[in-house]
């Protein structure tokens, strides 16, 4: 996967996606399926943002029948299922619990009829999966079982828990860049880096975009007859002018989840009603309580999540330390057993969503839009040709590709192409378990763990990082052994993935600091690497480690970090 930005400027496109994230990744790899010409842009790196900061959790629908949304609970059972064909190596089943409570709504008899119901609705949802992905059905566990995995008595009206099957995903970056390189191999033209800037309209209908390359400051057109705005946050920012539009359409909140070192329950996720205190010492949450999931992830455990309303610029997002002090108390009032403190917080994971209530006294009572809105400005009188995401979840970013499809003209014969093409790309998506042991130049067996842990983190594109080692066994060697990351794999981020700065390599490309910060020394011989590969001053070494660490601000780092 190359970044040819000469290809962007020269060729004219069916629809130019702007956004890197999840909903952009899996508009533009529906589109390439479908054999239009696509391209892809990002301001940033792909999923640098929000799309990075999710629970990792892919959900089933099961929440959506407290309001009865059969439409979105099928849509994500489907999305749930397209994900595990997609990437079968990074998104697995889990098990997830939450207690039940005496004869009302939340006893065992209304929890078994939902269980059921959600079984029922997504009644096709282990089709095409191996038995390793198929997910089991729902059920009751007794009292005495739930007490076993969550090591914790807490309110006396427990009588037991719901258990059902959701997906996990290992890494949540990695799954968007998978979508990304089908996109790419399907013919897609993708670049990040770019920053689009404004719309070219002419008779009232789109026909491109210009944009900056934010690396070198070239300015350039790029030709699309269709222009998806999958921006996320900064949809309201993006082409404001010319949509004639100076009210804020979209209304934030920041979801906030922290990684702890401790891992509190190993095999499920556990769902645990928050408390009535909220996270503001000064006044008392009010409302409905929110349920906290707490994940065993990357022998961590992830909770989350706390949402806080948040009425500024995208661009000035961040998490302050009362944020995440705040957070630490309601998990200690949650579950007293945690028993955390700021210490045991090793990174933490925060986006902005789109709500639903603009007007709400207290900010932390937020209840966030819940459904994917896809928005044809030219059925607004806006120009024709652009559409605009309004995005929420994550898991449904498949089905919201096919909606987005929809919207642009397609003919016959490419409908066509596009079912032959998805077909084969299904097919051979699913196929990327199997592994196959290679040989060395010097005839020696790559050993085999080293290829199950290439698989399990690459899926299919772990042969791209062997026949690195083929060429060279040096490339076996191990930066780091804890989190454990090759040379290999950084030589493909940069040469394959398009990692232009560290932060792309170190969070996006190999997870390598998506858990806790690494050793300064870790980093360095990380740092080195690129610089070597990619020509760095010794200043621009020393400023891409600092903006490395910043990320991990403001939780307590090793010292040696900020030296």
């Amino acid at each position: 996967m190359k970044r040819h930005l000469n290809q962007l400027a020269e060729q004219h496109f069916d629809v130019l996606i702007i956004g890197g994230g999840i909903h952009g990744a899996a508009v533009a790899r529906e589109a390439a399926i479908t054999g239009l010409k696509t391209a892809l842009i990002e301001q940033k790196d792909f999923s640098h943002a929000t799309s990075a900061n999710s629970l990792k959790i892919l959900h089933g629908g099961l929440r959506y029948l407290q309001d009865l949304d059969f439409k979105s609970m099928r849509a994500s059972i489907k999305s749930q299922t397209e994900f595990m064909r997609i990437a079968p190596d990074l998104v697995v089943p889990l098990g997830c619990i939450i207690p039940t409570y005496g004869y009302g709504f939340r006893g065992k008899l209304p929890m078994r009829i939902a269980l059921f119901i959600n079984d029922l609705m997504g009644w096709d949802r282990n089709y095409l999966l191996d038995n390793g992905h198929k997910r089991g059905r729902g059920k009751i566990i007794s009292k005495e079982e739930y007490s076993q995995i969550v090591a914790f008595k807490g309110d006396a009206n427990i009588n037991g828990a719901a258990l059902w099957f959701d997906a996990l995903v290992q890494d949540t970056e990695r799954l968007t860049i998978t979508l990304i390189n089908n996109a790419y191999e399907y013919g897609a033209c993708i670049a990040n880096y770019v920053k689009a800037g404004e719309l070219n309209v002419k008779n009232n209908s789109v026909v491109g975009v210009y944009a900056t390359d934010s690396l070198a400051g070239d300015k350039f057109e790029i030709r699309a007859r269709n222009v998806v705005n999958a921006t996320g946050p900064w949809l309201d920012n993006a082409f404001k002018p010319l949509l004639n539009s100076n009210k804020k359409e979209l209304c934030l909140a920041r979801g906030l989840n922290i990684v702890i070192k401790k891992r509190l329950f190993k095999n499920y996720g556990i769902g645990l009603e928050g408390s009535n205190s909220g996270f503001n010492n000064k006044s008392i949450l009010r409302g409905k309580k929110r349920f906290y999931f707490f994940i065993p992830w990357r022998g961590h455990t992830m909770i989350g999540t706390a949402y806080k309303l948040y009425n500024k610029d995208p661009d000035t997002f961040r998490v302050k330390r009362q944020d995440i002090e705040d957070f630490i108390s309601e998990v200690n009032l949650i579950y007293p057993p945690a028993e955390l403190t700021f210490k045991d917080v090793t990174y933490f994971h925060a986006g902005l969503l789109p709500v639903a209530v603009k007007n709400i006294k207290n900010p932390y009572d937020v209840k966030l839009t819940k459904r994917c809105e896809v928005i044809e400005h030219g059925k607004r009188g806006g120009p024709k040709g652009l559409v605009s995401i309004r995005s929420v979840k994550y898991t449904t970013a498949p089905v919201v590709a096919k909606q987005v499809l929809k919207t642009i003209d397609v003919s016959s014969e490419t409908s066509e192409k596009r079912q032959t093409l998805y077909d084969h790309s299904r097919n051979h998506n699913c196929a990327g378990s199997h592994i196959q042991v290679s040989k060395d130049k010097t005839g020696k067996d790559i050993a085999p763990d080293l290829v199950a842990y290439l698989k399990s983190k690459y899926g299919k594109y772990a042969d791209r990082i062997q026949n690195y080692i083929m060429e060279d066994n040096s490339l076996a060697s191990w930066i780091s052994s804890e989190p454990p990351l090759l040379y290999a794999e950084i030589l493909h981020a940069i040469r394959e993935e398009m990692s232009i700065r560290l932060s792309d390599v170190v969070f996006r490309r190999t997870g390598f600091g998506n858990a806790a910060c690494p050793s300064r020394s870790k980093l360095e011989a990380l740092a080195d690497i690129m610089a070597i590969e990619l020509g760095w001053t010794l200043k621009q070494k020393s400023d891409e480690l600092k903006s490395v660490f910043r990320n991990y601000h403001p939780l307590t780092v090793p010292e040696n970090c900020w030296k």
